[in-house]
């Protein structure tokens, strides 16, 4: 048995004087045909169509040899579609979406800052900023104030509070300060407290010092240390000196305030006094 793989072909027909219409479908292989009364051989895929007489010839597709008598092979044509398709790819996986960035935002200038108070006061006198009582370990310390609102201006009532002879002795101070400042009150000193002052006297040599009336001897320069004064308290010196010129004694009197605790210095060369603080 001769086993026949058939593919499908597309069918030509044509038509010539003194020959049947061919029409047929080619195969992978070959047709046992004929022409008339001889048999005849041809193979698919370009053979030739059959070389025989006019009468019964029938040729197959692609010039494949068929049975000559069409009704014994008859199939439909092929059919091109009308409609081709374009290829398309495959689709990858689409690209990753960038993270988006937090939308920004315009960075406003601060409203409000604190500021800082020195405070400085021995340990034997407690102090107050409005009314609320400090706790402190050292004779000098910096405390900061609560956020104060820029522009504006702000004060505090800084006490001090000590005790003499039994009785207690107090001092109010008010501090002004703006936001992000700072200020300094110092209760070193108090009133009623005493301490001496340094005063500085300087004269030519040949002059002649005299304080409250009581004569110095300068020679040139004199320091002294006054008696204790009170703190809060205001004092003076009347200082008279006697200077020789062409002659003739020139006296010129001065009178230098002085407060407990301060130092001065006391020109006479140069008739100026000069308060080193």
């Amino acid at each position: 048995m001769l086993t026949l793989v058939m593919i499908t072909c597309l069918t030509a027909a044509t038509t010539s004087p003194g020959s049947h219409p061919k029409t047929g479908y080619g195969c992978n292989g070959f047709f046992l045909g004929r022409c008339d009364l001889f048999p005849f051989r041809l193979f698919c895929f370009g053979g030739e169509v059959c070389p025989c007489p006019d009468d019964g010839a029938e040729g197959g597709i692609f010039g494949s040899g068929l049975n000559g008598n069409p009704r014994d092979w008859e199939g439909e044509p092929y059919v091109v579609p009308s409609t081709i398709q374009p290829y398309s790819p495959p689709k990858g996986p689409e690209k990753p979406t960038d993270p988006v960035p937090p939308e920004m935002k315009k960075i406003s200038q601060a409203s409000e800052a604190s500021a800082c108070v020195i405070v400085k006061a021995p340990l034997d006198r407690s102090i107050s900023i409005n009314g609320v009582p400090l706790s402190r370990k050292s004779d000098s310390e910096t405390f900061d104030t609560p956020p104060l609102q820029l522009g504006m201006n702000y004060s505090y009532t800084v006490v001090a509070r000590v005790k003499r002879d039994g009785q207690e002795v107090s001092e109010s101070r008010r501090v002004p300060i703006t936001a992000g400042g700072r200020a300094e009150v110092d209760f070193t000193l108090m009133r009623g407290d005493n301490k001496a002052s340094t005063v500085t006297i300087l004269a030519d040599r040949e002059s002649v010092v005299r304080v409250n009336g009581s004569k110095v001897v300068v020679n040139g320069k004199q320091t002294f240390d006054t008696p204790l004064l009170s703190i809060g308290q205001s004092y003076f010196y009347t200082i008279e000196t006697d200077t020789k010129k062409n002659g003739k004694t020139l006296t010129e009197k001065r009178k230098v305030d002085v407060v407990a605790g301060q130092v001065i210095t006391v020109d006479l060369r140069s008739q100026t006094t000069v308060a080193a603080r």
